[in-house]
């Protein structure tokens, strides 16, 4: 049977843990420019964990409390989930207390038509949010340190989300983004990109449910932290990269193949000189630097159907709109009834990212199957991390790094 020991007595006062200072004086570029007056300290994230569960599990060693935030989180016109700070009168405080805890063993987290069980205890159907004391709450099989919020959604399903740090949020992803055995300066170019690119989903997302999904850095929480990316998101805290004083999406992928390319190619934005591609020249060690496959044309038929609705025979491939980093923009494709054309990192997703390594390919049709001849991993723009991990072994700076691959910008020490 699950228990869960209440705490009696309690007077610990539960807040959401700081992210960890250090007096080391960075070793910042001379051109690094003043500080972002809107920040002043490492702001917020709120992390999409787990989406559309019916149950998962929830564990803790560490006292926290239960709050209910059934206010925070409203549903707009078409539906969507989004968040606000008011403590107007006419409704309840955002977040009010409701027990406190000194542990739970791993219990499951499930919805009734009338409440949130977890495990031998009920709470009303709306959001709520667990706070730890000190300490680790585990979702699954991952540790985080975090506010966890859980909230029921309208298709009876839940969103769970983290609230963090950003700074704390990003020692989770440096760790797993790159080998930690990396050169100092590369794990520091990493840092800087990542920071960017998560405070840019922020702002760009401030007003909804959360603002990055777990999916979209590879983030483990805590539990696969290293003590260097620690470091690194110490060492370089605050310091983001701004184009034309604007922060933009500082995308980054693990191999190009010889070249980036432009984002508005891949993702259908507006092109900006950062992010519009770049001779690399230094990622011909990774082993993804060229490849080829082969594959069998119903496979492909079939995982195209989910989206495209089309079961006709594949005759052929082809890749168009081909960039400056060589990646395709739109993929061809010609079937016995008809000829159409997808987005191309479309096409790669349906078929499998693992498969289908990047959208930078040239295709033979060889009867029954296609061959794929392809370089690089991954959509292709901004930092290049095999590329970037040669130039710090080379003794590039972190800064220069960044400079290589994202031509043009300014770095801004925003907190």
């Amino acid at each position: 049977m699950t228990v869960i020991l209440p705490l009696t007595n309690s007077c610990i006062k539960l807040r959401l843990k700081e992210p960890v200072t250090t007096t080391t004086t960075p070793e910042l570029p001379r051109d690094l420019s003043s500080p972002d007056q809107e920040l002043k300290r490492a702001p917020l994230i709120r992390v999409l964990l787990l989406k559309n569960v019916a149950t998962f599990n929830i564990a803790a060693d560490t006292p926290f409390t239960i709050y209910s935030i059934k206010n925070k989180f409203t549903y707009n016109g078409n539906g969507k989930l989004t968040t606000h700070n008011t403590t107007s009168s006419d409704i309840k405080p955002i977040e009010e207390s409701l027990k406190e805890y000194d542990s739970i063993v791993s219990s499951v987290v499930e919805l009734t038509d009338s409440h949130i069980l977890l495990g031998n205890e009920r709470f009303e159907r709306d959001a709520i949010k667990i706070v730890p004391s000190d300490g680790e709450i585990k979702i699954n099989e991952t540790n985080y340190s975090g506010d966890i919020m859980i909230i029921p959604q309208l298709n009876d399903k839940f969103l769970v989300i983290e609230e963090t740090y950003v700074e704390n949020f990003l020692s989770g992803v440096v760790s797993s983004e790159v080998p930690m055995s990396w050169a100092e300066d590369t794990i520091l170019a990493q840092t800087v990109t990542a920071r960017t690119f998560t405070l840019y989903q922020k702002k760009r997302h401030d007003t909804e449910a959360y603002h990055i999904r777990k999916l979209d850095l590879a983030y483990k929480g805590k539990s696969n932290e290293s003590a260097i990316a620690v470091e690194a998101v110490k060492k370089s805290e605050g310091i983001i990269m701004v184009y034309d004083q604007q922060i933009f999406p500082g995308y980054f992928h693990s191999t190009c193949g010889g070249h980036t390319e432009d984002a508005g190619l891949v993702f259908k934005k507006k092109s900006i000189p950062p992010l519009a591609g770049v001779p690399c020249g230094y990622c011909e060690d990774s082993k993804y630097y060229r490849w080829s496959r082969e594959i069998n044309k119903n496979e492909i038929v079939k995982k195209l159907y989910k989206s495209t609705g089309n079961s006709n025979s594949l005759i052929s491939l082809k890749p168009i709109d081909i960039g400056p980093g060589g990646h395709a923009g739109s993929i061809k494709i010609h079937t016995s009834k008809k000829e159409h054309e997808m987005n191309a990192n479309v096409f790669r997703l349906q078929i499998g990212p693992k498969k289908l390594l990047s959208t930078a390919f040239t295709i033979s049709n060889n009867g029954k199957k296609v061959k794929i001849n392809g370089r690089g991993w991954g959509h292709g723009v901004g930092l290049c991390q095999f590329g970037s991990q040669k130039m710090g072994t080379l003794g590039f700076k972190w800064e220069n790094i960044l400079k290589h691959y994202y031509p043009g910008i300014d770095l801004i020490k925003a907190y």
